[in-house]
């Protein structure tokens, strides 16, 4: 807001601190009003510090769509729920931040995935609230997952477990480093009232030698930070000293009229990012020429209310700099909260050389600032000064309700759009979930489209969709955490939302049904049975229940005259489509020879080949292909396994984007259906294709091996070793025989020579936990080696795409 003066004391302060032969686990509480300086302290401190011999990490709690819907929720008071939430953000906070990738963390790593996502399944909780708002009340929707296993005490054993291994590491990597480290932390208001904060202060932060924490906080009303338990700073107003220097450097060096200092002093109360709006507003009236009096009747035309009078002073300053159309740029930079150039051209309806002027006067004006990244340099994003954030966006929707909910929209469609551009077609897309510029962009969304409450059944078909392509594509095979996530994300914006319609009525019933919304996924995340096969026995008529209930939520209320843009119309087609997958799988899993599975795999076949996703198409061939050899049928499970193979094919054969995943079930039911008709070599030789596509799917996107790849290759193998288990010695060695030909790499040359030792030593070991999402692992190693000399990544494709009454 301005250029920084004072806070001499405190900086030295801070580095005296950080430079301390005695440092261990020390922190600093900057406290203090939006517009105090807060950031732009942490942001001096951090140079300063990076131009002597320390290590700075930057973190803003900002970015991780935090700090609504667990206030007070810390200490003996956090809920199972809370702490799970607090697990599962610790461990992504330590690994963004500060596991550098050295071998010191390889142990905080293994553990953190060991007591990752399957243990968050057997010990959690799902917990979704709606609306703290007195008008409505609090609606809860909690669903038990396993509740002997569900402790608190448990969890938060498992959290102590993981950070007492990152805080060993963290001591083993600064003996290597020689220099101590600067953690800051802005904007950690948002984690004061809860568990999250708790455990990064008291459980972290003061255990982490040769460390300065640095932390930057609004003071909050429930807080378990106390003036006595760490060192406090606070940032005060300036004194009319730091208001005249103020004045001063924004006048080009040139001191203002003391008469002039008086009223800046006085209408600020010596307040640093007002001081600094005022100081703008003198250098457009006259700078050092302004008389005092001309400026004392142009500030009391102002409101007296704080807030009123920041964003009243605001266009006045644009009036003055002839800049009135700024004002709606202000406007819609307001309710952004951080914006691009991109974001701001869609929202002022402006070209992007119109919108890069606008954020030039802007920043010009001191109003704007441009996003730091973590690493220091600067992002191509920018945040008005949140003072004045929080006044503009107070007075927006009082001054123009349908300008605010139409900027609303509009962000809304742009971060949906941006979620789509990361999440393509191509099989490595899907990826773009665990990105944290995908799941920046996602919490965004969700703020801006929960404001539209008259649209919300959109809103809950976009979200549905969100949540079944991630669960599509990992979440019914192995726990995907994001899934979970998803759903804490909506309650921490619920609160939110339920301010953004004057209609009681209207919001009572959307609430109503975002709950039904809620605990319907809750209950299909916790009903739907891991891995494959599925058991006939798991709870699939709640899980069918559940689906229907969604839908009736989500795409049946549109069907009732709600006008879509063609792309919410994808949109809504695309998550009927999933539906419609998970209803098949509803009855097929139970009951294989249902004939209304078949109807609902062709119903979401047709669906996929509308919306040209060749990919999902395949999928539900080789599904409908997989259940036709489950119901007995073998002449139908061979024509579709070949209508697949040749649909991927087409599909992967021009650009080389092969799914190893999908080739590799192909081959595995083709290895079924010839080991049903007796004929083992050939069977034996298409388990080891299976094989061997899993195999490949480990590092087929220079990812590293990962929880999912893992289990697909171990149950690969197993199908392969489970049959050599049942032949005879002969009959063994012709299957090994087969096996070793379409394995090839995946598998060794030698039968094990000890009975007791496992058939599946027949094959290459599968990834260690520590080998999982390491590029660099011995495993790894071999695999690039085995891909390097590889003539034929998808050899035998030509097998599977073979007529009907050829196969074989």
């Amino acid at each position: 807001m301005t250029d920084f003066i004072g806070r001499d004391r405190e900086l030295r302060t801070c580095l005296d601190h950080l430079y301390s032969a005695d440092l261990h686990g020390r922190v600093v509480d900057v406290a203090g009003l939006n517009g105090i300086g807060k950031t732009m302290f942490l942001e001096r401190l951090a140079a300063a510090a990076d131009d002597g011999p320390a290590r700075v990490i930057r973190i803003d709690m900002r970015d991780h769509g935090i700090g609504e819907g667990y206030s007070g929720e810390f200490g003996p008071n956090a809920s199972a729920t809370m702490l799970l939430e607090t697990l599962s953000r610790s461990k992504q906070i330590l690994h963004r931040y500060f596991d550098d990738g050295h071998r010191e963390f390889a142990e905080f790593r293994a553990l953190a995935r060991l007591d990752g996502p399957e243990a968050d399944r057997q010990q959690g909780y799902n917990a979704i609230t709606f609306g703290d708002a007195a008008r409505v009340g609090t609606l809860t929707a909690r669903v038990e997952v396993n509740a002997e296993s569900a402790t608190r005490d448990a969890l938060r054993e498992r959290q102590q477990r993981i950070t007492d291994a990152f805080v060993a590491a963290w001591e083993s990597s600064l003996r290597r480093r020689r220099r101590p480290v600067l953690v800051t932390i802005d904007a950690f208001d948002l984690v004061a009232d809860d568990q999250i904060g708790w455990w990064l202060l008291r459980d972290l932060a003061r255990h982490l030698p040769r460390t300065l924490v640095v932390l930057a906080r609004t003071p909050t009303v429930r807080t378990w930070l106390k003036d006595t338990e760490f060192d406090q700073l606070p940032l005060d107003h300036f004194t009319r000293a730091e208001t005249a220097e103020c004045l001063r450097q924004r006048c080009s060096g040139v001191p203002v009229a003391e008469e002039v200092t008086d009223v800046v002093q006085r209408f600020t109360d010596g307040h640093p990012g007002g001081v600094g709006l005022v100081a703008e507003l003198v250098l457009e009236l006259g700078g050092p020429a302004l008389d005092a009096l001309t400026l004392r009747r142009t500030l009391d035309r102002l409101p007296t209310r704080t807030h009123q009078r920041w964003a009243d002073l605001v266009d006045t300053i644009l009036g003055a700099a002839r800049q009135p159309r700024h004002r709606a740029a202000v406007e819609a930079a307001a309710v952004a909260d951080t914006f691009t150039e991109g974001l701001l051209t869609k929202l002022t309806d402006s070209s992007q050389v119109q919108a890069a002027d606008v954020i030039a006067d802007l920043v010009r004006l001191r109003m704007i600032r441009q996003v730091v990244e973590t690493s220091g340099r600067a992002h191509n994003s920018y945040r008005l000064h949140e003072f004045l954030r929080l006044a503009i966006e107070a007075r927006t929707p009082a001054r123009n309700r349908s300008r605010w909910l139409e900027l609303h929209r509009l962000a809304a469609e742009h971060y949906f759009g941006a979620l789509t551009e990361l999440d393509g077609e191509s099989y490595e897309s899907w990826y773009a979930f665990e990105d944290p510029l995908w799941q920046h962009r996602k919490r965004r969304w969700l703020h801006h489209t929960g404001m539209l409450v008259e649209r919300r059944a959109v809103t809950r078909s976009r979200f549905l969709l969100v949540f079944l392509k991630a669960f599509w594509w990992w979440g019914c095979y192995v726990p995907f955490e994001f899934n979970r996530g998803l759903l804490e994300d909506w309650h921490r914006t619920a609160t939110i939302w339920a301010n953004a319609s004057e209609d009681v009525e209207l919001v009572e019933t959307e609430l109503r049904r975002d709950r039904q919304f809620l605990e319907a996924l809750a209950t299909l995340l916790t009903s739907y049975p891991m891995g494959a096969p599925k058991p006939a026995d798991a709870p699939w008529d709640q899980v069918r229940d559940q689906l229907l209930l969604v839908r009736s939520l989500t795409v049946d209320s549109l069907a009732r005259g709600v006008r879509l843009t063609d792309a919410e119309r994808r949109d809504v087609a695309f998550a009927d489509a999933l539906i419609t997958v998970f209803l098949a799988h509803s009855i097929r899993f139970r009951a294989p020879g249902d004939p209304r599975a078949v109807r609902y795999y062709r119903a979401a076949t047709s669906a996929f080949e509308k919306l040209d996703d060749d990919w999902n198409v395949v999928w539900m061939l080789y599904e409908r292909a997989d259940m036709a050899y489950e119901s007995g049928d073998p002449a139908q499970a061979e024509d579709l396994l070949a209508r697949a193979a040749r649909h991927e094919f087409t599909r992967a054969g021009e650009d080389d984007d092969w799914d190893h995943e999908v080739q590799g079930n192909l081959h595995r039911l083709r290895g079924d259906l010839l080991w049903q008709r007796g004929e083992t070599r050939a069977a034996g030789a298409a388990y080891g294709r299976a094989v061997r596509q899993a195999y490949w799917l480990h590092g087929a996107w220079q990812r590293g091996p990962d929880e999912y790849t893992s289990r697909f290759y171990l149950e690969m193998t197993g199908r392969a070793a489970e049959r050599a288990a049942q032949l005879s010695p002969e009959a063994m060695a012709e299957f090994v025989a087969g096996l070793r030909t379409g394995g090839q790499e995946a598998c060794h040359e030698v039968l094990p020579t000890d009975p007791a030792e496992p058939l599946t030593a027949l094959f290459v070991a599968g990834p260690s936990p520590a080998d999982l999402r390491t590029e660099g692992s011995d495993f790894m190693s071999r695999w690039r080696r085995d891909w390097e000399d590889c003539l034929d990544p998808v050899a035998g494709l030509d097998d599977l795409r073979a007529e009907p009454g050829s196969f074989g």
